[in-house]
């Protein structure tokens, strides 16, 4: 006996008449054709800017197609529900109506209007917002009382309403935008938020023809240049929001952002074709006839997508499906609310994803190797080996009596003048360059402060460093608990790590430790996040020994550096962090701004006369001939280079590439040029042996001193970088392998692979390797120092006798 569907579907088909289940199956189809469109069209913006206009197509985008499916009912469900409850709303008497119709079109409007006033400045904007806003809907609504079709129009706008704001409110919730807003002239907060009110107010207009019942339908249909007109508008604000999503708003950086505009860009498609819809003559009249093709061609996508997602290819260096755009992450959280059952982040393979074991939360793509446990923890290459690693051999005879760390934010080499830059940036470093061996070819471990700082005095790669998850409320507090209602950010915290630090291996010698640091407005330097462990004294502001927030700067942190020198308690370690470079703010003094760092080169330039000042302390003293001293940084910046600005976001030479300066105790060879590449933890290694001590076994890095010579490397020089949403989970995780000229990137997080060659292309314009595709040779060796990568992080990210269970990421 044939099913009630079965009847009503033969019956549809038969009788053209309309029904629920074709209005259902059009809603179904239209939903997961804009989730299509959306997600391609996207998919290849978001390729193109990510491989730096070479455009290489990814298979696995297509796989990703499989995600929408789950979204989409969900969509066109909500989109059946709504229609039904704005059939009953019409009943409502007209007053009622033009009520509510004043209340969210007034929130709506006096949102816009408050932000956009923010963007320009303006403060205290509510009340003017609001009269503004009312000055903007009465009119609209006067109008609409008077046509009874308009105001039911306009109450099919608030559905799409809704499902905007809900996107927008869980956006707030997690970065605080509006408690975070800034009183400066365009203020990216605001600039963002009146983005985000417009494309609310614009997706209740894009979505009225998907909620007309058919009576609605037939007024719509008397406005077919209009809906024309609407659709094309819709299609294009879709066009130029993806765009914007990929390439102007701060790329990869804040992964919540772009998903909810990738909820709109959805919306905005399926706005422009519910909008072309009217056009048809079948939107006034929808019948079954045409119910089995519309059943056949959904159940097709359905099929060939999710086979796609099936049999996704797994080669390396190819993007895994849910990391090949914003819209594939997001439409994949479904599907990780319900296939992750060990709720670790990462999807099963069967799903396109990257997790070996989904039983257990401590077997990912992420996860610390334990050496030969019989478990392949972090699912690739099987089961490490457990093998000792020797001590880094350092030269004999360390004599230094004092130790100097100095590490200058976000130095690029290229801007100093010792590095050859053609402005007077650095005039002491480069009048006394005889006195330093400079590396030309020095590379930060980890991409941003709280990586690099951290691997510095610990002297390991930052992803081999216990972390735990430190949350930034709006008051630059660091918390160590997300269930704080203030926090907005998260960093990566070194208080638990139980691995020993340059001051602990001093202090058991019994020699004094000193640091003396700005980090600016940032905080991480506060007390208990973790940077104080091994000294003896941390001279900072919220400190006792600290002179008060207003009172720290440059000239305070040298002049506590000049007065500990001249009252002879210059001994042990000293580690300084100079913050300038970080925050340049105009008005410029010796030179013009620098697009995107302000006045970066007169921060350089005062960096230059601090170190200077310390320097010539040391010499007044007698104490500089038994001196070590390391002038270095933690990062670089881009500048545009590849489409990006900021730090921490890639592994390019504008973001790695550091300045590294050492000047050695009398004695030993001074004024070389080294072109070999070393990293910043070699100078934790270099710190404890030109003191005599011994670098323990955790001590990754080697001696300048004997790489000079041209010793080798227990491991190879690698940098990494770390991306996370608000609540810790990573989306990026890039470890660039540094081997002479080559540089290999792997993101274990999307799996993608990039392979660049800097003697043939030092802009690293023409990668030879991208998403796994690229010449044989070029693919030949991208494999090999893949395997080498790859067989270097099991033995340095181990878990060793010092190592807890890590918490993040």
């Amino acid at each position: 006996m044939p099913s009630t569907d079965d009847t009503e579907l033969a019956q549809a088909s038969d009788t053209g008449a309309p029904s629920d289940l074709s209005l259902l199956l059009h809603d179904a189809l239209l939903v997961s054709l804009a989730a299509l469109f959306a997600l391609l069209f996207g998919g290849v913006v978001y390729q193109f800017y990510e491989t730096d206009a070479a455009l290489f197509w990814n298979p696995n985008l297509l796989a990703a197609t499989g995600y929408i499916w789950l979204p989409s009912i969900g969509a066109t469900l909500f989109i059946c529900g709504m229609r039904r409850a704005l059939i009953g709303a019409r009943s409502f008497n007209k007053r009622v109506m033009l009520a509510v119709l004043t209340l969210v079109y007034g929130l709506g409007f006096s949102g816009v209007l408050y932000f956009l006033g923010r963007a320009l400045g303006l403060q205290d904007f509510w009340l003017f917002a609001g009269v503004g806003a009312l000055l903007l809907v009465y009119p609209i609504l006067r109008f609409a009382s008077e046509r009874p079709g308009l105001c039911s129009v306009l109450m099919l706008t608030l559905p799409g309403m809704l499902l905007g704001a809900a996107g927008v409110s869980w956006l707030e919730q997690r970065y605080l935008l509006v408690e975070s807003l800034g009183d400066q002239f365009m203020d990216p907060n605001a600039q963002l938020l009146t983005v985000l009110a417009l494309l609310v107010v614009a997706s209740g207009a894009a979505l009225v023809p998907h909620f007309a019942d058919l009576a609605m339908r037939e007024i719509l249909r008397t406005h077919t240049r209009l809906a024309a007109a609407t659709s094309g508008i819709l299609l294009l604000g879709a066009l130029a929001l993806s765009w914007l999503n990929r390439a102007i708003l701060v790329p990869r950086l804040y992964l919540e952002t772009h998903l909810v505009l990738g909820f709109f860009e959805w919306l905005l498609v399926l706005g422009a074709l519910g909008w072309l819809s009217v056009l048809s003559p079948s939107y006034t009249r929808p019948t079954g006839k045409n119910l089995r093709p519309k059943l056949a061609i959904l159940g097709f996508l359905i099929l060939g997508s999710h086979g796609l997602l099936f049999f996704a290819p797994s080669s390396p260096g190819q993007p895994i499906p849910r990391r090949s755009d914003y819209l594939a992450e997001l439409f994949a959280q479904p599907y990780l609310l319900v296939f992750d059952k060990d709720e670790d982040g990462y999807l099963p393979a069967y799903l396109g994803g990257a997790d070996c074991d989904n039983a257990r939360a401590s077997v990912n793509p992420l996860a610390r190797e334990v050496l030969a446990d019989g478990v392949d923890d972090n699912c690739r290459n099987g089961d490490a080996p457990a093998e000792e690693v020797a001590p880094a051999a350092v030269l004999p005879g360390g004599n230094a009596r004092l130790v100097i760390v100095i590490s200058v934010d976000m130095l690029r080499p290229d801007f100093m003048q010792v590095y050859g830059a053609e402005h007077a940036t650095t005039p002491y470093l480069h009048a006394h360059r005889d006195e330093w061996t400079r590396f030309e070819r020095a590379y930060t471990s980890g991409g941003i402060t709280t990586l690099a700082l951290p691997s510095l005095l610990r002297g390991r790669i930052p992803l081999a460093i216990d972390f735990e998850p430190a949350y930034r409320t709006l008051d630059f507090r660091y918390v160590f608990s997300d269930k704080d209602n203030d926090i907005n950010r998260v960093f990566a915290s070194p208080r638990a790590d139980k691995h020993p630090t340059i001051g602990d291996i001093f202090r058991q010698a019994g020699l004094p430790t000193r640091a003396i640091v700005d980090d600016g407005p940032a905080g991480i330097f506060q007390k208990g996040f973790g940077f104080e462990t091994g000294f003896d004294t941390f001279h900072y502001p919220n400190l006792p020994e600290g002179p008060g927030p207003e009172a720290w700067n440059l000239d305070a942190l040298t002049d506590t550096a000049v007065s500990l020198i001249e009252d002879g308690k210059a001994e042990g370690f000293w580690w300084l962090h100079i913050y300038d470079p970080h925050a340049a703010d105009p008005p410029c003094r010796d030179f013009d701004t620098t697009p995107g760092l302000g006045c970066y080169r007169d921060a350089i330039l005062d960096a230059d006369q601090a170190i200077g000042r310390i320097a010539e302390a040391l010499r007044a003293a007698g104490q500089w001939d038994d001196t070590a001293l390391f002038i270095t940084s933690d990062h670089g910046e881009a500048l545009g280079e590849h489409g990006l600005s900021h730090h921490g976001l890639d592994s390019y030479e504008e973001f790695v590439r550091i300045p590294l300066l050492a000047k050695y105790p009398a004695g030993t060879p001074t004024g070389e040029v080294v072109t070999r590449p070393v990293s910043l933890i070699d100078v934790s290694t270099t710190a404890l042996g030109v003191a005599g001590l011994q670098p323990p076994a955790s001590f990754q890095g080697e001696d300048l001193r004997r790489l000079t010579e041209g010793a080798k490397r227990r491991f190879p020089v690698i940098s990494q970088l770390l991306i996370t949403n608000t609540m810790g989970a990573p989306y990026r995780q890039q470890t660039l392998l540094i081997d002479g000229s080559a540089r290999l990137m792997l993101d274990r997080v999307t799996h993608k692979t990039w392979l660049f060659d800097i003697a043939d292309d030092p802009g690293q314009k023409s990668p030879l390797i991208v998403n796994g595709v690229g010449a044989p040779d070029a693919q030949s060796k991208a494999d090999a120092l893949r395997q080498e990568l790859l067989d270097a992080l099991n033995a340095m990210e181990a878990v060793g006798p010092e190592s807890r269970a890590t918490k993040f990421p």
